[in-house]
């Protein structure tokens, strides 16, 4: 939504996600730290998991609108595109950040 409301020309919106990465904040907690044992061959060291907002930050080629995972366009659900859902949530966020 925040893409639509800004002229291209003058920012690029993307959505970022880094994957699951391990650091110390999720090492510390028993719990936590049992849940992702099983998960740890697949998890992101921290330099893998900023890669992709290190390159969209930086890209000259991003483009506006768009996901990124792996420093690469990812497919997004359908309700990510749809104007109406995006106006929508646009509008109830301004209302809770202005405490309505």
């Amino acid at each position: 939504e925040l893409q639509r409301r800004i002229p291209r020309e003058q920012i690029i919106v993307a959505a970022v996600h880094p994957g699951a990465i391990t650091t110390e904040l999720n090492s510390k907690d028993p719990v936590i730290r049992t849940f992702l044992v099983p998960f740890s061959p697949v998890m992101k060291s921290i330099p893998q998991g900023s890669a992709t907002s290190c390159y969209v930050a930086t890209a000259p080629d991003i483009k506006g609108g768009e996901y990124y995972a792996d420093c690469n366009i990812q497919p997004s659900s359908t309700h990510s595109h749809n104007a109406v859902i995006g106006r929508k949530l646009w509008e109830v966020s301004e209302m809770m950040v202005a405490g309505k």
